[in-house]
């Protein structure tokens, strides 16, 4: 329509897409990410540009499954075409799960519910550790230790004190058992994508 605007390049746009979606896969995932990357690859990522330039670095950041199983999900399941072939031995079973990762903790345009918030931070823990985990969020979350740098060491301390008031708030003991569950299957299914 006779406007302009810049973009990356072709192979960069891809990578930060892909990229993108591999970080919602960690947490707060939802369609925007993969229409995203179903759109990038139906307009760009065509079976001679996958073997010539996008393959090899994918793989050289350990994201080439990703690429393959989320693609080969958008065809069996969001219905981008199927003129790309270089998807075409990708896991089924794993898009089959990766599908089940969208649809329960996609919000779909609503708001987070307790038990996916449970899911994302037991995920985190479980690739990260318990301590690392909740020293980063007692950082992000003090406003004392933003205040008073010498309070970092005590920052895990203040996490699990968060936690423990924000857990009696709520009293969903359900959304806890269901986020953890979730959690460990949504583990076993980034280690399959080669991502954890």
């Amino acid at each position: 329509m006779g406007y302009t605007f810049p973009m990356l390049p072709p192979l960069a746009n891809g990578l930060v897409l892909l990229a993108h979606l591999w970080a919602h896969l960690h947490g707060g995932l939802g369609i925007r990410q993969f229409i995203d990357w179903m759109l990038y690859v139906d307009k760009v990522l065509d079976d001679d540009f996958w073997e010539k330039e996008f393959k090899t670095a994918a793989q050289e950041l350990g994201i080439d499954i990703l690429a393959i199983t989320a693609t080969r999900m958008c065809q069996i399941y969001l219905g981008l075409n199927d003129r790309i072939t270089w998807c075409q031995y990708a896991d089924e079973d794993l898009c089959k799960e990766l599908m089940g990762i969208l649809l329960s903790s996609g919000n779909f345009g609503r708001r987070q519910v307790n038990e996916r918030l449970v899911e994302s931070i037991f995920t985190v823990i479980r690739k990260e550790g318990l301590f690392h985990y909740l020293q980063t969020a007692g950082e992000k979350n003090w406003n004392a230790y933003k205040r008073h740098s010498w309070l970092k060491p005590f920052c895990w301390a203040y996490q699990i004190c968060r936690y423990g008031c924000l857990g009696i708030k709520t009293k969903r003991m359900k959304d806890l058992n269901k986020g953890i569950v979730q959690s460990k299957t949504r583990a076993d299914i980034l280690k399959q994508l080669n991502i954890f």
